[in-house]
């Protein structure tokens, strides 16, 4: 779905939206099982490794607004690429889907970021303006600590999977550095409400205009 002029929308596969419409290859499932032989790291084929079981923790979709726990949720799923086949096939696809869109896109709404900055990071050389959201708090405040710098996760693993799909040589310190200046604001947004996004959380600086409404077209 498209948006001021081209935009994206997009769902983290993060439990804080679950409900949001997922695109942009986060609903792939099932061709995990089909491409778990196929995906290649660096030319080589990437064994799957043994990695200790993810605590889950059973919350209610309300329960997240208030105990949803990020860092817990990026130690989990983001920490290495190669731990976690549902993110290898989300980060694999990723690029190809963006080489298909214009190579000039105006602005983007992240809808449902959840505490991720993968969609900005692959989308840093695509796209002219970047707005991300969340619906819950402490989400919202994972991507402010990103933004100013502030932030204890590692993306570099992260970086370096997407900068070998895209055979770029980027280190992944220029490729976050290039996705924050992209970065405008992170909204407050609600799947449930309408309007959907309810307020502005964070500004780049106080001359960021953002928009009362983003307009989707198929």
């Amino acid at each position: 779905m498209w948006m001021d002029g081209l935009g994206l929308y997009t769902g983290d596969p993060s439990p804080s939206l679950s409900s949001a419409a997922a695109t942009m290859g986060h609903d792939h499932e099932s061709e995990a099982q089909q491409q778990q032989h196929k995906l290649t790291e660096n030319g080589k084929d990437h064994p799957k490794e043994d990695s200790p079981k993810k605590e889950e923790e059973n919350c209610s979709a309300s329960d997240h607004f208030t105990k949803f726990n990020p860092d817990q949720y990026l130690q989990s799923f983001y920490k290495s690429a190669g731990e976690d086949l549902a993110m290898q096939v989300v980060l694999f696809f990723l690029p190809g889907i963006l080489y298909r869109l214009p190579k000039r896109i105006e602005s983007m709404l992240d809808l449902g970021a959840g505490p991720t900055v993968y969609l900005p990071i692959a989308c840093r050389d695509r796209v002219v303006t970047i707005y991300t959201s969340d619906y819950a708090p402490a989400n919202r405040q994972s991507l402010q600590q990103w933004c100013e710098q502030r932030h204890s996760f590692d993306w570099t693993k992260v970086c370096t999977w997407i900068s070998n799909i895209e055979a770029t040589h980027e280190t992944a310190e220029v490729m976050q550095q290039k996705a924050r200046d992209k970065v405008r604001a992170i909204l407050d947004v609600n799947v449930h409400a309408c309007p959907v996004v309810r307020n502005v959380d964070w500004k780049k600086d106080e001359s960021v205009e953002v928009p009362e409404q983003f307009d989707m077209n198929n």
